[in-house]
């Protein structure tokens, strides 16, 4: 009995490798509707303020904007490139710290428990001179990035030294902030790498962040008793110019206001609106 002719292995290798990669056709990605879903057993809105809980809700995230925000339905798991399981777990917006120095949290825990003045001018300030740099800026922050993203920050107000190491860090992080240049009448500690025109530095970094989707540049004089008049009118005209915001510490401590009030025959406040920061 005669073998029907057929295709041996030989033969077979010796077709095109094209006529064989074209038989093998890739398949097609579906096309999900959301980049990210959230399946939330309890969601925590806050919309329009009031404290008010949904449950079995879902969260439809598309190109960073929130598409769907309603009750819970079977399907959307497979319309989602990644679902998040929320159940058994709160769902909220994300945290805001409202003032913040990020890279402080390498001096957490130094003299705690002393007043104020001590805590600053004895300790702080003695300390950022000697060992604030570039690299110091950027290891605090990324670990302030870390410790916010665990704890549910997603938003800082904040203001330090190497505002550019600052802004950079948090943009990798993927967190929204508004990182603001500090500015004083005394030394600090970016003066020998960057120079002492602040007012430069921030002109550069809101060209560098200008359309940054999560992050703004602003000014940063530290404190009524750290500036001069000169310095926060020059910050006042600056602000309004650039139509940046303005962050600064105030009316921290009775002494403060004291001081004030015995040197300018004003509280902080009242200096601070005469010089016009309260109006940039």
């Amino acid at each position: 009995m005669k073998k029907k002719p057929g295709l041996s292995a030989k033969k077979l290798s010796r077709k095109p490798a094209a006529a064989l990669k074209a038989k093998a056709k890739p398949r097609a990605r579906p096309a999900f509707r959301f980049d990210l879903g959230v399946r939330a057993e309890l969601l925590l809105p806050m919309k329009d303020g009031p404290i008010a809980i949904a449950k079995n809700q879902f969260l439809g995230i598309k190109d960073g904007v929130f598409e769907v925000v309603g009750p819970w339905r079977p399907g959307y798991e497979k319309e989602c490139t990644k679902l998040i399981d929320g159940r058994g777990s709160l769902t909220m917006p994300g945290l805001i710290n409202g003032h913040t120095h990020l890279a402080m949290t390498l001096f957490r825990g130094l003299e705690d428990d002393v007043p104020f003045h001590v805590w600053l001018f004895e300790r702080i300030l003695p300390l950022e001179a000697a060992l604030v740099s570039k690299r110091f800026v950027e290891d605090g922050t990324n670990l302030a990035a870390l410790e916010c993203i665990r704890f549910g920050v997603t938003t800082v107000n904040e203001m330090y030294f190497y505002a550019g190491a600052t802004a950079r860090s948090w943009s990798d992080a993927g967190l929204r902030g508004i990182v603001s240049q500090t500015l004083a009448d005394f030394p600090l500690p970016e003066d020998k790498d960057l120079g002492t025109d602040k007012f430069k530095i921030v002109r550069e970094l809101r060209r560098e962040f200008a359309g940054h989707r999560r992050l703004e540049i602003g000014l940063a004089p530290h404190a009524p008793y750290s500036c001069g008049d000169e310095l926060l009118a020059r910050v006042a005209a600056e602000a309004t110019e650039m139509g940046c915001p303005i962050h600064i510490h105030v009316s921290e401590t009775a002494r403060e206001v004291e001081e004030s009030i015995a040197k300018y025959g004003e509280t902080p406040v009242e200096r601070l609106d005469r010089l016009g920061i309260l109006r940039s």
